[in-house]
């Protein structure tokens, strides 16, 4: 019994010794900058070290909106990845601070307790009991008629319980104590095992606290669009509008965002939209071109298309529009000429250049001077018809002059297309639309059909070029008659005047 008591006592010391475990100290970085998408919960990470030999327990963060932190335990002398989420509902850019805390070992006094023991005709229940220093047994004397007596080893203490009473004893001494009580006649015996009140438990100290600062940004999650132009080629007139379509697709796994389509020159018949994930949206537009002087025609000109969006980068597509030659200035002030009308008027010069008019007087030329009598009203009645036929045949060289002109162009640049063109281009145009909304595959057909199109198209206009050829040998060979009926009609005007 006293070498027991020597151990416990022992023991006693080295706890006594030892009062408080030594406590960790984490580290972190101080501030951490992140990026989260609205609707979307995204998860972080973050160093968090315990360079000491304690363990950690329930390593968390005070809570933020919008953040989702859990509780770790971090061994000592370990780097561990701590994970928490975020997820949030709106696009702002805020700064957040959250203390992270932990739990640590630490010998502490136990609260001291009061313990029960029993005294009945049966003997001492329990007979054999540990506490902690500074604990208390309060005796309880069952026997409703007798008065009991609890009295310690070698007789140094002794405590007298009455019947159906309670009488207690505190114990403030590290050790171990053999105790008896005679009971009916009989001695029973029992231990008290008094131990240290110092006990390990889990604690929290804010003086270990740190605090993380945290700017969060939080955006739409982005995503992958592409755009393709099935005709990106024009060739208008001035005032002429032509028709396009394309395609856009969200290839990403996000929904883009507030989709916004536009081009100098270019209507769209719907330009602002949101576009979800792996779908396709077909676009038409129409294309008119802003001119207004004759300077301003015959040129090719490159007009940017851009689509942007909230959540996508801005896309750049390059469009071709050729527009045409047109002498817009006096297509305003002056009448124009059918190709009929031209013939015509070309008929008449001819006519007239070969004598055949309405003046009856025959004029015959002979190798010496002929003089002949006209009156002044005849002489200014021919006059004014040769000014007249003088006239038309400069507004005919001038028409012949600028079809020349034209036919060059169209020989230089094969461009023009013919009406037939244009309105088989207006009915494929439709029937991508009707197909665009039931199969994206049609789409791809119809353009591949639109490319061999405008390869049959090539191949008229370079017919087209070729009679422009013939046709513009032919204005040449009419502009040379031209010169010489003018040059005649000036002679005869000459010899006429001469005459009067």
């Amino acid at each position: 019994m006293i070498k027991i008591k020597l151990l416990n006592l022992f023991l006693a010391l080295i706890i006594f010794s030892s009062i408080a475990l030594a406590a960790p100290s984490l580290t972190i970085q101080p501030e951490i900058s992140l990026t989260t998408f609205i609707g979307v919960e995204k998860t972080h990470y973050i160093n968090i070290s315990n360079p000491t030999n304690e363990i950690a327990y329930n390593v968390s963060f005070t809570n933020i909106p919008g953040f989702t932190f859990t509780s770790r335990e971090i061994p000592g002398n370990t780097t561990i990845n701590y994970e928490f989420k975020t997820k949030t509902n709106s696009s702002f850019s805020e700064t957040y601070y959250s203390t992270m805390s932990f739990l640590y070992l630490e010998n502490i006094t136990s609260t001291p307790k009061t313990h029960n023991i029993t005294l009945s005709s049966t003997g001492i229940s329990p007979n054999s009991i540990a506490i902690k220093k500074g604990d208390t047994i309060s005796w309880f004397n069952s026997n409703p008629t007798q008065t009991l007596t609890v009295t310690g080893e070698s007789s140094t203490w002794s405590i007298t319980v009455l019947p159906l009473n309670h009488s207690e004893k505190t114990f403030n001494n590290i050790e171990n104590i053999s105790y008896s009580c005679k009971i009916s006649g009989t001695t029973y015996g029992a231990d008290i095992f008094v131990e240290s009140n110092l006990i390990e438990d889990k604690i929290h100290n804010s003086a270990y606290d740190k605090t993380l600062k945290i700017n969060l940004n939080s955006t739409f999650a982005p995503t992958t669009i592409s755009l393709e132009i099935f005709i990106d080629s024009f060739n208008l007139e001035y005032n002429e509008a032509g028709l396009g379509v394309g395609r856009i697709t969200n290839n990403g796994e996000f929904t883009a965002l507030d989709l916004f389509i536009s081009m100098p020159w270019a209507v769209f018949e719907n330009n602002s939209f949101n576009l979800e994930k792996e779908k396709s949206k077909i676009i038409n537009f129409a294309i008119s071109p802003e001119i207004t002087k004759t300077s301003d025609t015959n040129k090719t000109y490159i007009k940017e298309l851009t689509l942007s969006g909230t959540n996508i980068g801005v896309i750049k597509k390059n469009i071709s529009i050729f527009v045409k030659y047109k002498k817009i200035n006096e297509s305003e002030t002056q009448g124009t000429y059918t190709m009929d009308e031209v013939r015509k008027m070309l008929e008449e010069m001819l006519r007239l250049a070969g004598n055949e008019t309405q003046n009856t007087t025959t004029i015959i030329y002979r190798d010496k001077p002929v003089y002949y009598n006209f009156t002044q009203e005849e002489v200014s009645n021919m006059d004014d018809r040769l000014i007249s036929l003088e006239g038309k045949g400069d507004r005919t060289y001038n028409l012949y002059k600028q079809e020349s002109d034209k036919v060059k162009e169209d020989i230089e640049s094969i461009k023009g297309d013919s009406q037939e063109t244009r309105d088989n281009v207006d009915a494929k145009l439709k029937e991508m639309k009707n197909l665009a909304e039931n199969s994206t595959s049609a789409l791809d057909s119809i353009a591949q059909e639109f490319k061999e199109q405008q390869e049959r198209d090539l191949r008229a206009k370079r017919i087209k070029s070729i009679w422009s050829w013939i046709k513009g040998i032919g204005g040449i060979l009419v502009i040379i008659s031209l010169g010489i009926t003018f040059f005649l009609i000036k002679f005869k005007k000459n010899k006429i005047k001469d005459l009067t």
